[in-house]
C-alpha cells in the first residue's frame, strides 16, 4: 500500500505552497523513556559555570509594542533575542559580555488574546511546558521573574501559548566568577522576613505617582549588600497601574520598567523581584497608588563578606522537577491526585535535573499553583525547617493557574524542599539552577547549553550551462485539484527563489538530541545548494519558526489584527528569508497525524506567460518523533533526517512530489516506477539505496528551476536585499487544500 502524502498549497497573489511527508510503516515509532521524576530534557553536560550576582539599574531589553524587529506575538509563536549584545547589560554590570552565563528578567505578557501562558527559556534547548507568565482572560497583563541560563548565541527565548505583547527587562546578570566575596546568595535565618506593610503602623500607603524609599536593613539586609531578593504584593490598589523597584542613592536615572501590574481598584498582584540595593535601602515607585507587602527572603553578598564560593548561582537548562497532574510514582504520586490542603509535600530536589545530592544550599525555581479549590497561598522552604511567616505564591480565587519564581533553601541532608499549599492544589515545579553550599566543588564551567552550530563557509559552484542529468520531477502545485479532475494546471507554475541573491536562513535546533542531528540538517542544507547553485547563508539560531499559521505566514492578509512577524531577525540586520528546524505536532500542527515533515514558501507575481512565480517567505520543518530506527544519533536515524530534511528543503525550493501514476507522474518524461521511487521526492521513504541523497530527477527538476537564470553562475549575486518590496499584499487570498495519496 503506498502510503500517505499530504500537501496543502494556497494560491493567491502571493501563494503558500506546503509539502508534507508522511512517515511509512517501514519505519519504527521509538518512545523516549524518561524518569518519572524528571519530567524536562535530561544531560550530563548542561550546567555552567559558578557565578556570582551582579547589579544592574533596570535595563528595557525589549517591548514589541514598540520594537521594529520583533512584534506582537501570534498563538503558539516564539522569538529569540540576546539580552546581552547592544544593549548595555555587561557595560552596566561592568563585566564583560562573554562572562555573563544569566540574566535576570521580568518578562511582562502585555494584552493577552485569550488565557494563555508565555515562558522563558534558553536558546538552543527543549521548550518546557511551564509558564514564567500565565495570563486568565482577555486582554490580561501580567509580569514574571525569571533567572534565565543564556542558551546558544547568548540568546533566551520567550513562547506566547496566545496573542500578546511581550515587555523585557534585565534586572541584573550572572557572570563567571570564583571565589569571591561580592555576589554570593545568603538566604534569611527564618526564611523570609516581611520588612514593609502598608497595613501596618509605621508604613505608609502609596499616593498616586509616588516613591518610597524603603530600608531593608532592619530585615537582615547587611549594609553592603549588593543586591535582594523579595516577594513583592501590591493591595488595595487605587486604581489600574504597575509597581517598581531598584536600588536607591542611585545617580542612574529613573529606570523604565515594572515589577508588579494592577488591572483595576482593590487587585492584588505579586511577584517576586531581584533588585539592587545602595545601603540596604531601594526605591519603590507605584503609578496608580495603593498597598504593598514586601518580604526579604535572601540577600547577596556585598565586599565585607568572606571571599567563598558559598553561594555561587550555576544555572542548568531548565527542567521538570514535578507536576502534580502527572503521574510521579518515583515521588510518591501515582494517580495524578492533587496536594492536600496544608499538606507539607516534601519534594526531592538534590540528585536531579544537574543538582546535586550535596552541595546545593538553593534553588532558583519556578514556582505554579494549579486551580486551586479556593484563595490562597504556596510556601516554599527548606524541608525539615519550620514555615516561614511569608508565602512564595499568592492565588487570588478559585481555579487560578499562577506562577511565581522563588529561591528557596534546601535541606543539605536530604535534598529536599517542602511545599505547602493552603489549598488544595494541583502543583508545578521548575528549576533554572541551584546555589553552593560552603565547601562544595563548583561544576568545571560551560554553557548550560552546549549544542555545536557549524555551517562553515561552503559556497556552491555555478551551475553548468546545460542540465546534467534527465529524470522524473515535478513542481509544486495543487495536487488535490489534480486528483479530482484528473487535470494539471496549464502552466504548472514554477515559484522559485531569486538567485540573484543567497538566501538568508535561520536554524531552529531546540529539539535536537545531539549535535549529529543538527549537523545532518546542515548537510541537508548544502546538498540543496550544491543542485540550485544559490549560497544560503547561515543568520543563526532561533526558536521562531514553527508556527505556519496563515496569520503569522501574512499577516498582510489580515489588515484589522495587530502586526506579527513570521520570520526572525538577523543579527546583521534584517530579517531571514527562512526558517529550518525541528519541531512537532504541538508546535505545528501540519505534523500531526504521522506527518514527519513540512516544507514550502510563499509565492507571488504567478505569471502563466512565464510559468514562473517568486518565493518570498520559507520554512522546512521536521518531527523527530517517527525518524529514529537505532538511537538518537544511530545511523539509520540520522539517514532518515537527512532524507526528510533534504524533501522540506526541496519542496521549499519549489519541487512538488513524483507520482508512480503516469497521467500525474511530474514532469521530464514517462519513467519506469522504480525509477520514480528511487526519487527523493517520491512521497514516501523508500529505506533502501540512496534514499537520502537527491536523485537524477530531483537534480533535474532543481536545475529546471534554478539553472539558465539571471544569476545562475555564482560572483552575480546582486539581487534586492529586500525580497518584500513592492508586493502589493491587499491581492493575497488563500485557498488550501489537502491532497492524500491512498
Amino acid at each position: 500500500m503506498q502510503r500517505t502524502r499530504t500537501i496543502h498549497r494556497v494560491l493567491i497573489a502571493a501563494a503558500v505552497s506546503i509539502g508534507a511527508l508522511v512517515v511509512p510503516h517501514a519505519l519504527s515509532t521509538e518512545a523516549t523513556a524518561q524518569a518519572d521524576g524528571d519530567l524536562g530534557p535530561a544531560s550530563s553536560e548542561i550546567v555552567g559555570s559558578a557565578s556570582a550576582y551582579r547589579a544592574i539599574t533596570p535595563i528595557r531589553l525589549l517591548d514589541t509594542r514598540i520594537d521594529a524587529d520583533i512584534k506582537r506575538l501570534w498563538v503558539k509563536s516564539a522569538f529569540s533575542i540576546d539580552p546581552i549584545a547592544n544593549t548595555g547589560v555587561a557595560a552596566a554590570a561592568g563585566v564583560d559580555p562573554d562572562q555573563i552565563t544569566a540574566v535576570i528578567v521580568n518578562m511582562t505578557m502585555v494584552n493577552a488574546g485569550s488565557r494563555g501562558f508565555g515562558t522563558v527559556w534558553p536558546t538552543g534547548s527543549e521548550r518546557l511546558e511551564t509558564s514564567t507568565s500565565n495570563l486568565e482572560f482577555d486582554g490580561h497583563t501580567r509580569p514574571g521573574l525569571v533567572i534565565a541560563p543564556l542558551g546558544l548565541d547568548n540568546k533566551i527565548s520567550v513562547y506566547a501559548s496566545t496573542t500578546a505583547d511581550v515587555v523585557l527587562d534585565v534586572l541584573g546578570v550572572f557572570v563567571e566568577s570564583g571565589p569571591t566575596a561580592e555576589g554570593r546568595f545568603e538566604s534569611l535565618p527564618l526564611g523570609a522576613v516581611r520588612a514593609f506593610d502598608s497595613r501596618k503602623p509605621g508604613d505608609s500607603e502609596f499616593a498616586a505617582d509616588q516613591t518610597q524609599t524603603i530600608d531593608l536593613k532592619t530585615a537582615g539586609v547587611p549594609a553592603d549588600a549588593t543586591g535582594v531578593v523579595l516577594n513583592v504584593t501590591a493591595i488595595r490598589s487605587l486604581a489600574r497601574g504597575y509597581y517598581k523597584v531598584w536600588a536607591a542613592d542611585t545617580n542612574a536615572p529613573e529606570p523604565k520598567h515594572s515589577n508588579v501590574n494592577v488591572l483595576s481598584a482593590n487587585y492584588i498582584a505579586g511577584n517576586q523581584v531581584i533588585s539592587g540595593v545602595t545601603n540596604g535601602r531601594i526605591n519603590v515607585y507605584s503609578l496608580s497608588g495603593g498597598g504593598m507587602t514586601i518580604d526579604v527572603t535572601g540577600y547577596f553578598t556585598g565586599s565585607s563578606a568572606s571571599e567563598t564560593t558559598e553561594g555561587l548561582f550555576v544555572p542548568v537548562t531548565p527542567g521538570r522537577l514535578l507536576d502534580t497532574r502527572q503521574n510521579n510514582t518515583t515521588i510518591g504520586l501515582n494517580d495524578g491526585r492533587m496536594v492536600s490542603a496544608n499538606e507539607k509535600f516534601a519534594l526531592q530536589v538534590g540528585g536531579r535535573l544537574n543538582i546535586p545530592n550535596a552541595g546545593a544550599k538553593a534553588v532558583a525555581l519556578n514556582l505554579t499553583s494549579v486551580q486551586a479549590t479556593d484563595r490562597g497561598f504556596l510556601k516554599a522552604y527548606a524541608n525539615g525547617s519550620p514555615a516561614p511567616e511569608t508565602s512564595s505564591l499568592n492565588y487570588t480565587a478559585a481555579g487560578q493557574v499562577v506562577p511565581n519564581h522563588a529561591i528557596t533553601s534546601i535541606n543539605p541532608n536530604n535534598g529536599q524542599i517542602t511545599l505547602q499549599s493552603l489549598r488544595q492544589s494541583h502543583l508545578v515545579v521548575d528549576a533554572s539552577g541551584y546555589f553552593l553550599t560552603a565547601g562544595a566543588t563548583p561544576p568545571a564551567g560551560g554553557k548550560p547549553v552546549d549544542k555545536v552550530v557549524d555551517p562553515g563557509s561552503y559556497v556552491p559552484a555555478a551551475l553548468p550551462p546545460l542540465a546534467p542529468t534527465s529524470g522524473p520531477y515535478d513542481f509544486l502545485f495543487d495536487r488535490g485539484e489534480f486528483f479530482s479532475t484528473g487535470a494539471r494546471p496549464d502552466p504548472t507554475i514554477r515559484a522559485a527563489w531569486d538567485n540573484c541573491q543567497p538566501i538568508n536562513y535561520a536554524l531552529n535546533i531546540d529539539l535536537a538530541a545531539n549535535d549529529a542531528q543538527i549537523q545532518t540538517l546542515i548537510d541537508s542544507i548544502e546538498e540543496v545548494e550544491q543542485y540550485s547553485g544559490i549560497d544560503f547563508r547561515y543568520g543563526g539560531v532561533t526558536s521562531a519558526g514553527t508556527n505556519i499559521d496563515d496569520q503569522i505566514l501574512i499577516p498582510e492578509m489580515f489588515p484589522t489584527q495587530l502586526p506579527y512577524k513570521y520570520l526572525p531577525p538577523l543579527a546583521s540586520g534584517g530579517e531571514a528569508d527562512l526558517v529550518i528546524g525541528f519541531s512537532n505536532a504541538d508546535d505545528t500542527t501540519e505534523l500531526a497525524g504521522g506527518v514527519i515533515g513540512v516544507g514550502g514558501s510563499l509565492r507571488q507575481g504567478a505569471d502563466a506567460s512565464t510559468g514562473r512565480a517568486k518565493s518570498l517567505r520559507g520554512f522546512a520543518l521536521i518531527d523527530l518523533t517517527n525518524l529514529y530506527r537505532d538511537g538518537p544519533k544511530g545511523p539509520a536515524t540520522l539517514r532518515n533526517i537527512k532524507a526528510t530534511a533534504t524533501h522540506e528543503i526541496g519542496h521549499m525550493m519549489g519541487l512538488g512530489h513524483v507520482d508512480t501514476k503516469p497521467s500525474g507522474g511530474g514532469l521530464g518524461g514517462f519513467f519506469p516506477t522504480t525509477v520514480i521511487r528511487d526519487q527523493l521526492m517520491f512521497p514516501a521513504l523508500s529505506q533502501t539505496g540512496n534514499f537520502d541523497v537527491f536523485d537524477n530527477g530531483d537534480q533535474r527538476g532543481l536545475y529546471e528551476l534554478y539553472g539558465n537564470r539571471p544569476c545562475a553562475e555564482i560572483g552575480t549575486l546582486d539581487g534586492k536585499a529586500d525580497r518584500f518590496e513592492e508586493i502589493d499584499w491587499s491581492d493575497v487570498e488563500v485557498n488550501k487544500t489537502v491532497d492524500d495519496f491512498g
